[in-house]
């Protein structure tokens, strides 16, 4: 049998330097009379330099069960890349498509939409310690 013990040395260095994963929080805002919006969110990992908003593409769907979970994480090549706003100092807000929305195709240059991203920004300021500046 041959001595395992460098290979289990370097797996257990690379555990004490892998970076923090950040805790994400899944929100329902209700952004307009009778919309809910959910929302998953994750706080800045260093002194905060601002505040994104993530919108997937395509349906815009990020299946996010209940407001317990965060089922499409890997689909999107914006949504995949929250964890490095997240470590660069962003509080970072995925959107999900309006709840019961079955198609994003011009709504994304409405007055609705531009309604829906106000709200959201609005429930960020309101988060203490979210507020840059």
């Amino acid at each position: 049998m041959k001595n395992k013990s460098p290979f289990i040395a370097a797996l257990c260095a690379l555990g004490l330097f892998a970076a923090p994963v950040a805790a994400e929080t899944i929100h329902t805002l209700e952004t307009r009379p009778g919309v809910k919006i959910p929302i998953a969110v994750l706080k800045a990992q260093k002194a905060l330099r601002g505040a994104v908003i993530l919108l997937p593409g395509s349906a815009g769907k990020l299946k996010l069960d209940g407001g317990t979970a965060f089922l499409n994480k890997t689909g999107n090549f914006v949504i995949r890349a929250r964890r490095r706003f997240a470590h660069s100092g962003f509080l970072t807000i995925s959107m999900d498509a309006p709840a019961g929305s079955q198609a994003l195709h011009g709504f994304r240059v409405s007055a609705d939409h531009a309604k829906d991203i106000g709200a959201t920004i609005a429930w960020a300021r309101k988060k203490p310690g979210n507020r840059s500046g």
